[in-house]
């Protein structure tokens, strides 16, 4: 049993099934490619099935695509070559469409033969393109990630709170967001991200109690899969790493054996992708691979206006509900709606702290804030060479900000730090039906 009494485990039941139920719903509701990249991330994978090997990026590309780590292709893949007869035809179509889109060559695109740009400045960006409606099943490799995201943030918060009301209610809080359900629905690796996340949280609210060799060698395993997802998830991860040697007690010779240990289970899975990096990009991070698109994308104008207000604007809006090309926009009370969510929550954290209360597991707490100030330091960092207000760029420390507005309701409900349960299914089933309300009230009248 997860929780202490039936009502609880049924709760969490029905959470999981519900996630599923709405991530399947925005999976079948949003076309092909009208969402953030996946014409890129389809490319990307259709390389390795058509080529047998990973793409080359920087200024002798092999395909017109921003450079990711390879890890989430790799692994769709399989589905690719399964679902698609005609995998070089439809790399040169996403090839026609990407080097259109992202602006190295505007008229490209008639060159596709199955894939069209719309003509109109609204509404889908994409033509119909029925033949290949049977790839909308490679979503499903994101829709699993999304899951495993979800179960690693109740285990996280189970062992934070030990409070089921509150378990729930952070559970809920990255299950029902529309915009980590949009992501759940299409092509993307930001879900596998976010599982990565989610694990680093769960793991070190494990080695509270006093970590062990276990625990580093399954940092070990996340910093390598981190490093093979998604770079958004390295912020976290290292304060996770500097969180389990602190909360150590032993002696330092036993702290540096596991920690070898645990960089050496790291390096031997991202070690041949980093000299990889190194062989064709000149470093372990092929970060110069990214410098045609940084050559082309716009930077802001004036950075003491766009970080006065609408960077803050932007990558708030679309860490909860901006859908399509991060261009399809609920209605405001919507957006007001998460707003409130967040002040509330910050603002019970801050009551709580300053009257002297603990919030579940008080070392996680500033775990928590870190990774997600930490994550925070490096999405503005980017801002600089490109402009990139996405707030999905924070899925990778969701669980930590689900754990965290939770835990400010709680602060705000009562001195112990508690959350009824009644209430947080009540609170849940809301957040479900503004999910419920975003997928059919704005996103499937777009594409109808």
């Amino acid at each position: 049993m997860f929780f202490k009494n039936k009502i609880a485990s049924f709760g969490f039941s029905v959470l999981v099934g519900v996630y599923l139920l709405l991530s399947f719903g925005f999976q079948r509701t949003v076309p092909l490619f009208e969402a953030p990249d996946e014409p890129s991330h389809l490319q990307y994978t259709a390389f390795i099935v058509s080529q047998g090997r990973l793409p080359r990026f920087g200024k002798n590309a092999d395909i017109a695509v921003y450079p990711h780590p390879p890890l989430y292709f790799l692994m769709a893949s399989p589905f690719l070559y399964l679902l698609e007869t005609d995998v070089t035809g439809l790399l040169n179509d996403l090839q026609a469409i990407n080097l259109s889109a992202n602006r190295f060559d505007p008229h490209a695109f008639r060159r596709s033969q199955r894939i069209r740009l719309a003509s109109g400045r609204s509404g889908p960006r994409f033509g119909k393109h029925p033949d290949l409606s049977r790839i909308l099943l490679i979503r499903t490799l994101s829709l699993i990630f999304g899951l495993a995201a979800v179960v690693f943030t109740f285990l996280a918060a189970r062992l934070i709170f030990y409070d089921d009301g509150l378990a729930l209610l952070a559970t809920g809080f990255t299950a029902f967001n529309p915009q980590f359900l949009f992501a759940s629905s299409y092509m993307s690796n930001d879900t596998m991200a976010a599982a990565v996340g989610a694990a680093a949280l769960w793991l070190v609210a494990d080695a509270t109690v006093g970590p062990t060799r276990r625990h580093y060698l399954l940092g070990g395993l996340l910093a390598g899969l981190g490093v093979l997802t998604k770079y958004t998830t390295l912020p976290g991860l290292l304060v996770a790493a500097i969180a389990v040697v602190i909360f150590d007690r032993r002696q330092w010779k036993q702290r540096f054996a596991d920690a070898a240990g645990g960089t050496g289970i790291a390096l031997l899975l991202a070690g041949p992708y980093l000299i990889w990096n190194i062989v064709y990009l000149g470093s372990p991070l092929g970060t110069s691979g990214a410098d045609p698109f940084i050559a082309i994308y716009p930077k802001p104008p004036d950075l003491s206006s766009y970080f006065a207000g609408p960077y803050w604007q932007q990558t708030f809006a679309s860490y909860w509900a901006r859908f399509g090309w991060s261009d399809l926009a609920p209605p405001g009370w919507v957006t007001a709606g998460f707003a409130l969510l967040s002040v509330l929550g910050l603002g019970g954290c801050v009551l709580a702290w300053r009257n002297g209360r603990s919030l579940g597991s008080s070392p996680v707490r500033f775990f928590a804030f870190a990774s997600i100030g930490l994550t925070l330091a490096f999405h503005v960092s980017y801002q600089f060479k490109m402009v990139i207000p996405f707030g999905r760029y924070f899925f990778p420390v969701t669980a930590q900000i689900s754990c965290v507005l939770a835990a400010g309701l709680a602060g705000l409900y009562s001195r112990e730090g508690r959350f009824p349960l009644p209430g947080a299914v009540a609170l849940l089933a809301a957040f479900a039906l503004l999910s419920l309300y975003c997928l059919f009230g704005v996103i499937a009248p777009t594409y109808a």
